[in-house]
């Protein structure tokens, strides 16, 4: 399915487009194609068998909303605590959250069970894709999102219920462009409750050519921007600066003490559901290119929610595959000399945070963060090779290039902010 032709960005506002006017029912209020944005990327990937598992994802209940604390000021992360816990970033905010007075934090437990929400979704499900047969995609790929509109509805009728018994004064949700942070925004909105979202990842600004789901999808009142790129970049994507407060990321890296004198280097490989195959296929092929010039080898780290098969590209000079679940960076980094990174990813900025040497690879398809990692970037084998030369003999000028750029995204004092923002 990797080599299923990606949507453009036009094609994807289009598809988003007409799920925002179908009024579909049960949701009847609700922007859908809004809220299943994130998805859309990706829809030319999905086969019938993934539309079928997303259609009993709609109907059995596989999980609960709980909430910590009792305060007026909610934070939302729809996430199993499992996760929340396994996710440095994502933890450091779940407890800053915790922590900020006068709040109420709400995480997801598993829950297996066939409830009148999920009944009733089955029987709306020949509904909603009478609603959605003109759509320019296959059958599958109806059913998938026909499932996701069910799971919508799964995560509504927990969240309307707990909105409408203790009304609060502001709702905040960990990314309000990911499908049930969508929801609840939309529904906070209807209820004229004042919203606001974290930044979850470092997004392109919305062009033409690009679609940029972070900010296209965002519809708080307050996006709590990273830094002076995310701000610019909001801006570029016709969002209001009064709308967003630059207040930094919640966790910055433990640098490393050394760069390892290694003959290994790391491949970090994407998670973009618009063109993933094409953008890992360019990566694994220029690291075993790499390799074989120079004797050296590799280790390879799929994206956490990445479905890219690996194996059958990797030849003898990948020393080992890391667990796709494995969020440790610090680990790989100092088995590594460099890494090689995709344009399409937050993760080189993380690495330059934490010290690491980062070349990233941009390539044809997207080419979103290359003016801000000035010096660094490079398409071709010949490219990198060169890049990797320069280090080595100008080891003090790559560490002032990745500071200024660290400064640039990343603003310091996060948790402070956060902390003023909501009446600390």
């Amino acid at each position: 399915m990797e080599d299923m032709p990606a949507l453009n960005a036009s094609e994807i506002r289009k598809l988003i487009s007409i799920l925002d006017n179908v009024r579909f029912a049960g949701m009847q209020e609700y922007r859908l194609g809004t809220a299943l944005g994130v998805s859309i990327p990706g829809i030319k990937s999905i086969s019938f068998g993934d539309g079928i598992k997303s259609l009993v994802k709609g109907i059995i209940n596989d999980f609960s909303l709980v909430c910590e604390g009792y305060g007026r000021s909610w934070f939302v992360f729809p996430h199993f605590k499992s996760y929340i816990e396994s996710v440095p970033v994502v933890y450091k905010l779940y407890n800053i959250s915790y922590n900020i007075p006068d709040s109420r934090v709400y995480h997801i437990e598993h829950r297996n069970c066939l409830d009148l929400t999920g009944l009733s979704n089955a029987f709306r499900y020949i509904v909603w894709l009478a609603a959605m047969r003109s759509l320019p995609l296959k059958f599958g790929q109806r059913l998938y999102l026909a499932g996701q509109i069910g799971q919508c509805r799964k995560w509504h009728s927990q969240f309307s219920r707990e909105i409408k018994a203790d009304v609060p004064g502001m709702v905040t949700t960990y990314c309000d462009s990911h499908i049930y942070d969508n929801i609840s925004t939309q529904c906070c909105r209807l209820m004229s409750i004042t919203t606001a979202t974290f930044q979850h990842g470092l997004y392109p600004a919305a062009s033409d050519k690009v679609f940029s789901d972070g900010y296209e999808l965002f519809l708080s009142d307050t996006l709590h921007a990273w830094g002076e790129q995310s701000r610019d970049a909001a801006i570029q994507s016709k969002i209001d600066q009064s709308r967003i407060n630059v207040a930094g990321r919640v966790i910055k890296t433990e640098r490393l003490t050394g760069i390892p004198d290694s003959n290994a280097f790391g491949v970090m490989l994407s998670g973009n559901m618009q063109d993933e195959g094409r953008i890992n296929t360019q990566l694994i092929e220029l690291a075993e290119g790499y390799s074989r010039d120079t004797g050296s080898r590799y280790i390879l780290k799929p994206h956490p929610f990445g479905s890219f098969k690996v194996t059958d590209l990797c030849d003898g000079n990948c020393l080992e595959i890391v667990d796709r679940k494995d969020f440790s960076l610090r680990s790989l980094a100092e088995k590594v000399e460099f890494f090689i990174c995709p344009s399409t990813s937050t993760i080189a900025f993380d690495l330059i945070n934490m010290g690491a040497v980062v070349f990233v690879c941009i390539n044809q398809i997207e080419n979103h963060f290359d003016p801000y990692l000035k010096g660094l970037c490079f398409n071709e084998l010949e490219e990198l090779s060169d890049l990797v030369e320069w280090y080595r003999s100008n080891k003090m000028e790559y560490e002032r290039l990745a500071a200024s750029i660290d400064e640039f995204v990343f603003s310091d004092g996060a948790e402070q902010a956060y902390i003023e923002f909501y009446g600390g």
